[in-house]
């Protein structure tokens, strides 16, 4: 006779084939326009192209602030030698009148001097700006992930969780009624070994998915890095392309895996379950003597 907590298993693994199958009917379908975030057939030649005009830009920024601040640090120069030689054309004149021009030579030092630090800190000025203008185009042109693999790994994600959970709780159960070791009539108790064997490689491959999430953004970093660093080798690109649409394949085949551990699992438990409550029979006490 089947108790609550078989009906709670039978009831909960038959809700997660139909959840699954319910998921795999409306994943979000690979679209190679969302590689490199732009729309058409030449998404990261369009991508590309938008960053080497934002640093263009910024570039052009850096020239012409460069090119102000070389011709405003030239003009306290031309000042300082129009008052040289006015010193000079003036020393012929009385002592009087020589103290005079040098009080003015030292009033022309003073504003050489201030003019030079204006204009030193107008150009640092021009270039902190000029360099902030190059960090904001170059945020504007990266290269976002696919928008339709994100989304199909986002659920894949959820499903998993729920899955290593699911088959946690059931692995406890069996292990539970496991009972204590004796020589002979172990067959049973075999049986509740092998369930706790095929649940605990459910539990491995749900980790297993996991793991290569993650290592499929590095690998797509990786080889974004060489799109932007090679902006001229098409392979690059078309690597990312095929990247991405291998990764959607990959987890739309975990979601079937996913469907496919729970129908065989629940089959197992609901053919076993005699075995897992009683693995040994009442009578073997009797058998052995």
């Amino acid at each position: 006779m089947a108790t609550k907590a078989d009906l709670l298993i039978h009831k909960e693994m038959l809700a997660k084939v139909l959840h699954l199958s319910a998921v795999l009917d409306r994943l979000p379908k690979f679209g190679k326009e969302d590689s490199f975030g732009v729309a058409g057939r030449h998404g990261a030649s369009v991508a590309l192209a938008r960053m080497a005009a934002a640093q263009g830009t910024a570039a052009d920024g850096l020239s012409a602030s460069s090119s102000e601040s070389s011709e405003s640090s030239s003009a306290p120069d031309e000042d300082a030698v129009a008052v040289l030689n006015g010193a000079k054309r003036n020393s012929v004149v009385g002592s009087k009148r020589k103290q005079q021009q040098g009080g003015a030579g030292s009033g022309a030092k003073r504003q050489k001097t201030s003019a030079t630090s204006s204009s030193s800190s107008s150009s640092s000025s021009s270039s902190s700006s000029s360099s902030s203008q190059n960090g904001a185009a170059v945020t504007a042109g990266v290269i976002p992930c696919n928008k339709s693999v994100l989304e199909v790994m986002e659920i894949v994600k959820r499903e998993v969780l729920d899955m290593v959970s699911t088959l946690g709780t059931i692995k406890v159960f069996v292990q539970l009624k496991i009972p204590k070791i004796e020589d002979g009539n172990n067959f049973g108790v075999g049986v509740q070994e092998e369930m706790v064997s095929e649940l605990s490689r459910g539990e491995d491959m749900g980790l297993t998915v996991l793991d290569s999430l993650s290592k499929y953004l590095a690998t797509r970093g990786r080889l974004v890095s060489k799109v932007l660093k090679y902006p001229g080798v098409e392979d690059y690109r078309l690597s990312v392309v095929e990247l991405d649409e291998k990764q959607h394949a990959l987890l739309e085949l975990a979601c079937w895996d996913l469907r496919n551990n729970y129908t065989i699992l629940h089959d197992t438990i609901v053919k076993n379950l005699e075995k897992i409550h009683k693995p040994r029979s009442e009578d073997h006490h009797i058998t052995m003597f």
